[in-house]
C-alpha cells in the first residue's frame, strides 16, 4: 500500500466516511486511493473553504471525526476559514493538505507555504510528514489530539512521500490501521470527548440529565431533545441553538458549506 491509502485506511478506522475537498496535483495519490475505495466517499465542493465548513458541521452534528482535504499552496490556504469555525465550536476535524516534494521545501518553489507555521494558530496539532518512517507516529498523534482536545489537526503530505509504496513496512501501519495499543489510546481519546474533559460531560445519566435541564432552565431554551443534541457534538461552550421542536439549527455559515456539497 502507498502512504496515501496507510493514511484513508487509518481514517476508515477511525470512523470517517467522507472527505471534502478539490483534487489538486499534490494530492493526486490520495484521491486516486479515494477513487478506489467503495467504503469513502470524496465529496466534491466548490472551493476549500466550503470542504472545511462542511467537515467542520458533520463533527459538531456527529461528534465524530472529520477530514477535509487541500492541495498544497492556495489550495491549504483555503481551508483555514472552516477549521477555525471547528476550532471556535470545539469539532474534531483532520485537515490533510498537499506540500511540494521535500527536495524543494525551503527553496521558494512554486507554490510552496510553510504549511505548519500557517496552521499553528488554528490547529491543536500541524506537523509534515518528511519520511515514511514518521507516518503512524504523526498520524495517530493528529488523531488524538483531534478527538482529545476537540480541535482541527493538520497533516502536510509532501507529494513525492504519498507515493511511496510501503512494501517494507517503513510506515509501521498495517493495513487494519494501525496497532490495537494504538487504535485503543485514539479510542480512549474519544471516550474522554465525549463522557469527560475538558467541557464534557461526565458522572451518572441523571446526574447529566440535571445539568442538561439546568442549563437549558437558565438559558432559556426548550429542554426536548437537549440532552440528544448536546450529547456527543463536542460540547461546545456556547449556547447551542434550538429550533421551536427542540432541534439544533445549524449556524447560517455552517450550513451555506453543507448546501454546497449537493
Amino acid at each position: 500500500m502507498r502512504v496515501a491509502e496507510l493514511v484513508l485506511e487509518a481514517l476508515h478506522q477511525h470512523g470517517v466516511r467522507q472527505v471534502f475537498g478539490i483534487p489538486g496535483d499534490a494530492i493526486n495519490d490520495f484521491t486516486y486511493a479515494l477513487r478506489n475505495r467503495s467504503d469513502m466517499e470524496f465529496v466534491l465542493v466548490r472551493h476549500e473553504e466550503a470542504g472545511a465548513f462542511a467537515a467542520s458541521a458533520q463533527a459538531k452534528l456527529t461528534g465524530e471525526l472529520a477530514c477535509c482535504m487541500g492541495t498544497a499552496g492556495g489550495g491549504a490556504i483555503h481551508l483555514l476559514n472552516g477549521l477555525y469555525d471547528a476550532r471556535m465550536d470545539k469539532a474534531p476535524v483532520i485537515a490533510i493538505t498537499g506540500q511540494v516534494a521535500t527536495d524543494f521545501i525551503g527553496t521558494g518553489y512554486h507554490q510552496e507555504v510553510d504549511t505548519e507555521r500557517l496552521f499553528s494558530d488554528v490547529a491543536v496539532y500541524s506537523k509534515t510528514v518528511m519520511d515514511p518512517g514518521q507516518l503512524p507516529g504523526i498520524l495517530l498523534e493528529a488523531i488524538k489530539a483531534a478527538l482529545s482536545e476537540r480541535g482541527p489537526a493538520h497533516i502536510s503530505v509532501p507529494t513525492n512521500i504519498g507515493a511511496i509504496a510501503d512494501h517494507a513496512g517503513r510506515c509501521g501501519l498495517a493495513a487494519s490501521g494501525g496497532s490495537d495499543q494504538q487504535l485503543g489510546e485514539t479510542r480512549d481519546s474519544r471516550r474522554h470527548r465525549r463522557c469527560g474533559g475538558e467541557g464534557g460531560y461526565s458522572g451518572t445519566g441523571a446526574q447529566t440529565e440535571g445539568s442538561d435541564r439546568a442549563y437549558a432552565s437558565r438559558q432559556g431554551l426548550d429542554r426536548r431533545g437537549l440532552p440528544g443534541v448536546c450529547r456527543g457534538t463536542g460540547a461546545s461552550r456556547r449556547p447551542r441553538r434550538l429550533q421551536g421542536d427542540g432541534r439544533m439549527r445549524l449556524p447560517d455559515h455552517a450550513r451555506h458549506g453543507l448546501s454546497l456539497c449537493r
